[in-house]
């Protein structure tokens, strides 16, 4: 589409206003028949010439900057006085008002201007400033009125229509044609707005609108009307006024196009549905607070706090769901949301549910703007059930499944805590292996079954016979292993060894059958036999194996057993 194409021909032949089309660099691409008579050039003198060859130097910049102007702005228009070069080489005085024109990416291609020949003192003092700027317009003359109001008629952003009081157009501007994509000639068939308007509306509303406006109560409100070209609906907003026209009343409808508008309010309205179903649905707790003050809570989020209902949470200060030692902490860390706008990771903790039982929970938390003011968004996820879950998986991988008792795994790491820990202190460390004397009748008479319910007996007795502070764990079969943690010496560690054979030693009754159990014992002691974990429970079982193999249900020391060995 090029420029001429762009300015209606019905307005580029107006009698009133000179209008000169120019591309984007200032080539003049045409003019109009008036603008021909006020400068006494023909079409071939100004077409394919520069602006700047027409306009007196003096005004170059006044016209560069009204152009300039207009670049980015939402009204398009601006107005200056200048001086354009006539055929005798004299000046006509102008009021010069330039539009831009874009393309349909919205980049200016191009410049609209329209000059109305002015002169006299009268000008200069009616019309510009000593700036050269338009100020105010006085116009005396009938015709000059009528030029002017017809440009501005033509010439403002919004579309106009003007009905009489059964909704007949009498009467638009240029704009219409552009929102609706018709020329005049479409205009002057379609008669009566409701043929304007969207099928899907009751013309009983405009009806309504209209005798309102003609009894003098101006009406704003939304619409759609009809694009011919592909009958597709133009979201719009359209203020009613009376008006008078040669003594008639009629009503000025002015329009301004709202579709992108429309459409933006459409998205932040579904943003929002979508953005609540899915915090209301979240398995996850959401709770917004303000001022340390609970806002709003979903209904995961009421249940996670021990509420049934949102109420029962909405209100209660956030404080409140902290235990006393945490408050101060989460002083500090509400006092980064709300003044340090500092969002605040993922992390665990624990909350005090309003019946007050603890829970675990991750939570994150995020300040944003409501109503003006921050607020701060919390998620919230129960995670009590699942720190269960690992602390029973930690406990399966770190204990005998059948016994209860700590396995290899948890004994060894044991032994070598205890070990560091007597690097501190003059107490000693002993570890006992032990292997049972006599329990394969009891698998054997009686079958596996019983056999595990005489092992769940004897690490029943294990611990019953050693202090809090040792460890007896089961390391496979039927041997089992003792660390007595911190003890005074050999005659210590005598009593406690002499306690667990005696509770061995006890007969041992399983499914109605009498079985006499015993045990080979070896003793490792630290740091008399080894100062390295590893090597204690190596020579407690070398010691053990020496029991086996001389007499059985006994207890012997490594140092004892192998005295050139030991340290």
């Amino acid at each position: 589409m090029t420029l001429k194409d762009i300015a209606n021909e019905e307005l580029y032949n107006t009698p009133f206003t000179g209008i000169l089309l120019a591309d984007d660099n200032g080539l003049i691409v045409g003019c109009n028949n008036k603008m021909l008579a006020m400068t006494g050039f023909s079409n071939s003198d100004i077409e394919g010439g520069h602006i700047t060859d027409f306009v007196h130097a003096d005004y170059f910049e006044s016209l560069y900057s009204s152009c300039k102007h207009m670049t980015g702005q939402s009204r398009n228009e601006s107005g200056v006085f200048l001086k354009f070069l006539k055929s005798n080489d004299d000046y006509l005085d102008c009021l010069a008002t330039t539009f831009n024109v874009n393309d349909n990416n919205g980049n200016i291609v191009g410049h609209i201007l329209f000059f109305e020949k002015y002169s006299g003192e009268s000008l200069n003092k009616s019309y510009v400033d000593d700036d050269g700027n338009v100020k105010w317009v006085a116009i005396q003359d009938k015709d000059q009125k009528e030029e002017f109001l017809c440009n501005i008629f033509h010439g403002i952003q919004d579309a106009i229509l003007i009905f009489d009081v059964s909704g007949n157009i009498v009467s638009y501007n240029m704009k219409i044609l552009e929102l609706l994509d018709v020329d005049m000639e479409y205009m002057v068939n379609v008669g009566n707005f409701k043929n304007l308007s969207s099928d899907e509306l009751s013309m009983k509303i405009v009806t309504k609108f209209l005798t309102d406006a003609f009894a003098g109560k101006d009406q704003f409100f939304t619409w759609m009307l009809k694009k011919p070209s592909d009958s597709s609906s133009i979201d719009v907003e359209i203020h009613f006024t009376k008006i008078y026209k040669m003594g008639n009343e009629v009503v000025l409808a002015t329009i301004r196009d709202v579709t992108d508008k429309k459409r933006i309010e459409d998205q932040l309205v579904n943003s929002e549905k979508r953005y609540r179903q899915l915090v209301e649905h979240s398995p996850d707790g959401i709770v917004i607070h303000r001022d340390g003050i609970v806002k709003y809570v979903n209904p995961a989020g009421a249940l996670i706090l021990g509420g049934k209902r949102a109420e029962d949470i909405l209100g209660m200060p956030v404080i409140e769901f902290f235990t006393e030692e945490k408050r101060e902490v989460l002083k500090e860390r509400l006092k980064e949301l709300y003044q340090f706008q500092r969002s605040m990771p993922l992390m665990e903790g624990e909350m005090v549910r309003i019946d007050g039982n603890i829970i675990n929970v991750e939570f994150a938390a995020m300040p944003f703007d409501m109503d003006g003011k921050t607020a701060v968004q919390v998620v919230i996820r129960d995670i009590t059930e699942k720190k269960k879950q690992d602390s029973y998986i930690r406990y399966l991988a770190m204990h005998d499944t059948l016994t209860g008792l700590p396995n290899r795994d948890l004994l060894s790491d044991r032994v070598a805590k205890a070990t560091e820990r007597r690097k501190r202190d003059e107490l000693k460390n002993a570890v006992i292996y032990l292997d049972l004397d006599g329990f394969k009748p009891v698998n054997d008479t009686l079958g596996h079954a019983a056999g595990d319910d005489a092992l769940r007996e004897i690490a029943t007795r294990l611990e019953a016979s050693i202090r809090g502070s040792d460890t007896a764990a089961r390391i496979g079969g039927d041997e089992f292993v003792v660390l007595l943690e911190g003890v005074s010496g050999y005659d210590e560690i005598n009593v406690i060894a002499t306690r667990i054979l005696d509770g061995i030693n006890v007969p041992l009754t399983v499914s109605g059958h009498t079985f006499y159990v015993g045990a080979s014992m070896g003793i490792s002691v630290y740091p008399d036999d080894s100062t390295e974990h590893d090597e204690l429970m190596a020579n407690a079982d070398k010691a053990m194996y020496h029991v086996k193999d001389t007499g059985k249900n006994r207890y012997v020391f490594y140092s004892e057993t192998f005295p050139n060995k030991a340290k």
